[in-house]
């Protein structure tokens, strides 16, 4: 949106100045695009570029922010920081957060977290005066929202701005999300006047990747409604800008006004890319417009507007509050409904608050302070630099005056400039290789030296005499340059088997380059390293692998013993008699409920999304205001993590979450409910009701739960603060009816899950009696047929003793038979003496055979190969 603001100065998307397409291509790939592909204006605007000024640089990522640094150093100046363009931001991390894209392997960090945001902004300045707005408790409000921090000035002011806004201009309504913004438009679509046309989408691919797309599966227009572009089609209509239907022809392109414009809309192919398999999964062909009588808080950053109402029901994000008010240019023309306390004192995470007080590299007149080409390398060498400072200090303190084994001391015995020539000497050696134009950084090595050392000794190994001293300066800066590519390599997400083998695959590619051979000619200061040299760098880095490994294995361990055992004692009475497993899995099914029941909801609203008839309206209204009422139910993770007093049960939920942190987290006292549900469920699935109810035991549980006034009760606590204001406020009994409904729904799916689970429990603990070895009866089965295809007449099992037929399922427990399974002749327990009762009967895979085989078995044994001890019968 921040690119309207600068159309009068060739302004553009970020995206689009520098070729990142939506984020689907890698770092290499774009540089090779651009130098090599049909993308040659790309590079050249880059090449042409002295200053480059990124406005709402609070929304660019941290693979953004390195991405296109990565492609100004590649394509102008390979050593120097954005290949020597000056580059300026302005913005503020206070307000929305980078969001975040997983297709695109893009987690939405901020940009200030990249190692090389601070080289390349050396200089921050605070702009204090603001241009927008003129009223100081106005001004003090946004600002305080944009903290986390309101007052109680501030939130009395905002409590007292929900009156209508006066007068018959147009009025933008801002919501939190598209969810909710694309039923507003709806609604209000619905009462506006003018020729109506329904455009459906054309869609190709895996359809589940669609749900989320920047473009309607159905869009519906009419004449003279507001739209807005979420795509550039020119170079002045760009993603952002607003405009009005102007016409509808019946066989064209719908016609926008754009200020004076009158534009034919085109038909756009929006795709959705699969950066994991490299290829387009899904693809949706529409009108690059949405309607625009309400925008989320994302589309409205960066304008001014005279004439709003905020909804804050749906804010879920730090700064979505204070982003919303802040567009506005006056109390005046200003309403805020449903104003939310808990959006409002979202906190930011505190490096937002960390670099909002970062004063920077202080400023000198004569500017020389901007006029330094900071490269990577130079990065690298300062801290190279403090590593060897580091070094040579602890020597001093720690082994002065002791020696090591050899009678020298263990320090490094060098002069300083030999030291420093040592590292000019790789400085220029580096400098001279293509292949180390890449930005790297060092990690200072966690791990000892002189550990790895000792294990060199302990075994012997050859390669322990060309080891350098464990606290030479080239040791600790070839480890830690080592150790930088081992946390690069295992600093995703390890859960595969897949992706550990990537581990060891980058590990034996680098160990195998050119690159690692280069490093150690300028650990050991030669020109041709031996074997024993090679090979001492490589143990080492394998064994920095291992020590990462054992780190992340003891992390996990910390804290899975940290959540499991780390129980608060004021645990509520119907939550005491539960471990805290079962407290983790049932937090974690009421989330997942919760979120089963508003999707499901969402799902309706959805469908009655372009139907005008009168019963289509009702329900698309009632079920909206459902799915917003469960809203209320859920907690954002990191709020949840400091207020909670069961800290314990948030472990199932951890450990079950992906990448995307998607599962729904629920309040303390929801989570009690479910507690007290769950009990109440579990007091009737016991093995006397399924035998009572049989299989009507769903509807009698149902019904118990249904009609138990204190579960109702409990769940009407949970929304006694709820109050929605504007379009939605209804009658408090219609209010009720609601409620008891959504009891109903979330009860029936908790049901369900506890059923499926109390049933698996039940079968396991019916005890089942052995009727005939699998083996002989699938063989006495296919014998069976087989005479009935060769004869036709049917065949019967007779005992082998009584010669009377063996029934199966007999009616009386003496009639019962079973099988030898060594002859596959049958007998009846009476005629073996069998009664029925013994042990192995009711073992699984148990052996039984009659006398007859027994006792050939035995004389088997005793004439054949020795008199080895047989095994035991089973009888």
């Amino acid at each position: 949106m921040a690119t309207l603001n600068f159309v009068n100065y060739s302004g553009t998307t970020l995206h689009h100045w520098a070729g990142l397409y939506d984020g689907r291509y890698d770092k290499e790939d774009l540089v090779k695009r651009h130098l090599q592909g049909d993308s040659s204006d790309i590079a050249d605007r880059i090449r042409t570029t002295d200053i480059l000024v990124i406005d709402e640089i609070g929304m660019v990522s941290k693979k953004t922010f390195e991405t296109l640094e990565y492609i100004c150093r590649m394509i102008r100046n390979p050593f120097a920081v954005f290949g020597g363009i000056q580059v300026i931001a302005s913005g503020d991390f206070k307000q929305l957060p980078p969001v975040p894209n997983y297709m695109h392997n893009d987690a939405g960090e901020f940009s200030f977290e990249a190692e090389i945001f601070k080289t390349v902004f050396p200089h921050h300045m605070r702009l204090n005066k603001v241009m927008r707005q003129k009223e100081n408790d106005l001004i003090q409000a946004v600002n305080e929202l944009c903290n986390g921090e309101p007052s109680k000035e501030t939130e009395a002011l905002l409590k007292g701005m929900g009156e209508p806004l006066s007068g018959d201009e147009p009025i933008v309504r801002i919501f939190g999300t598209n969810f909710d913004v694309d039923y507003y438009n709806q609604l209000f679509l619905d009462s506006a006047d003018g020729i109506q046309r329904i455009y459906k989408a054309k869609d190709e691919g895996q359809k589940i990747y669609l749900q989320r797309s920047s473009v309607p599966k159905i869009l519906v227009l009419k004449e003279g409604s507001p739209v807005i572009l979420v795509r550039n089609i020119s170079n002045s209509l760009l993603n952002g800008t607003r405009g009005v239907v102007h016409a509808l022809p019946e066989n064209g392109h719908p016609v926008i006004n754009f200020v004076g414009k009158y534009v034919p809309l085109p038909l756009i192919s929006f795709e959705v890319f699969d950066s994991q398999c490299n290829m387009v999964v899904a693809t949706r062909i529409q009108y690059p417009v949405r309607l625009a009588y309400a925008i989320t808080v994302h589309r409205a950053q960066g304008q001014s507007l005279d004439r709003l109402e905020i909804d804050c029901y749906s804010f879920f994000s730090p700064g979505q509050m204070g982003v919303s008010v802040g567009r506005a240019t006056s109390k005046e023309g200003l309403r805020i409904l449903n104003y939310n306390p808990k959006a409002a004192r979202l906190k930011h995470p505190q490096g937002v608050y960390d670099i909002d007080s970062y004063v920077g590299v202080e400023q000198k007149e004569d500017i020389s302070c901007c006029k330094v080409q900071n490269t990577p390398e130079m990065q690298c060498d300062d801290t190279m630099s403090h590593r060897i400072a580091n070094a040579d200090a602890e020597i001093k303190t720690e082994t002065e005056g002791q020696e090591c084994a050899k009678g020298t001391c263990c320090a490094d015995t060098r002069s300083e400039d030999d030291g420093q020539a040592m590292i000019d000497k790789a400085n220029q050696y580096i400098s001279e290789r293509p292949s180390c134009s890449k930005q790297t950084y060092l990690v200072n090595c966690p791990f000892s030296l002189n550990a790895y050392i000792n294990k060199l000794k302990l075994s012997n190994d050859k390669c322990l005499s060309v080891s350098p001293e464990a606290r030479s300066r080239l040791l600790i800066a070839h480890t830690d340059s080592l150790y930088a590519r081992v946390s690069a390599w295992m600093d995703k997400d390890l859960k595969t088997s897949a992706s550990w083998s990537n581990v060891y695959k980058l590990a034996h590619a680098f160990l195998t380059s050119d690159e690692h051979i280069n490093m150690c000619r300028i650990l050991f200061q030669v020109e041709v390293i031996s074997k024993e040299q090679n090979k001492f760098s490589s143990k080492l880095l394998m064994w920095l692998l291992e020590m990462k490994i054992q780190t992340i294995e003891s992390d996990i361990k910390q804290k899975q013993a940290k959540g499991y055992h780390d129980i608060p004692v004021d645990l509520s009475t119907a939550a005491d008699t539960l471990t805290p497993a079962a407290k983790g899995k049932i937090r974690y099914v009421a989330g997942a409920c919760i979120h089963k029941i508003k999707d499901r909801l969402r799902q309706c609203v959805i469908r009655n999304t372009g139907r005008f008839d009168e019963e289509s309206k009702f329900k698309r209204r009632v079920d909206y205001l459902k799915q917003q009422l469960l809203l209320k139910l859920r907690i954002e993770e990191a709020e949840i993590k400091t207020i909670t007093n069961l800290p314990h049960s948030l472990c199932e939920i951890e450990y079950r979450q992906g990448k995307s942190r998607g599962l729904s987290h629920v309040r303390d006292d929801v989570f009690l409910f479910f507690v007290k549900l769950n009990s109440h469920i579990q007091s009737k699935l016991v093995e006397e009701s399924f035998h009572l109810h049989g299989s009507n035991i769903h509807t009698y549980v149902k019904g118990t739960v249904c009609t138990n006034a204190d579960l109702i009760a409990s769940w009407l606590d949970l929304f006694h603060t709820d109050h929605i204001e504007g379009d939605l406020e209804v009658d408090d009994d219609i209010f009720a009816g609601y409620l008891i409904d959504l009891f109903e729904m979330v009860s029936g799916h908790f049901l369900k899950i506890a059923f499926v689970d109390s049933l698996k429990e039940l079968k396991e603990s019916i005890p089942r009696r052995k009727r005939q070895a699998l083996r002989p009866k699938l063989q006495a089965l296919n014998e069976s047929r087989a005479l009935k295809r060769k004869s036709g007449i049917s065949t019967s099992f007779q005992c082998s003793i009584c010669k009377r037929e063996c029934v199966d399922n007999p009616p009386i427990s003496t009639e019962y038979s079973i099988a030898c399974d060594s002859c596959n002749l049958w007998f009846h327990f009476v005629c073996v003496g069998l009664t029925g009762n013994e042990e192995f009967i009711k073992r699984k895979d148990s052996v039984w055979k009659c006398q007859t085989c027994l006792m050939n078995t035995m004389k088997g044994k005793e004439i054949g190969k020795g008199k080895g001890k047989g095994k035991k019968s089973n009888i």
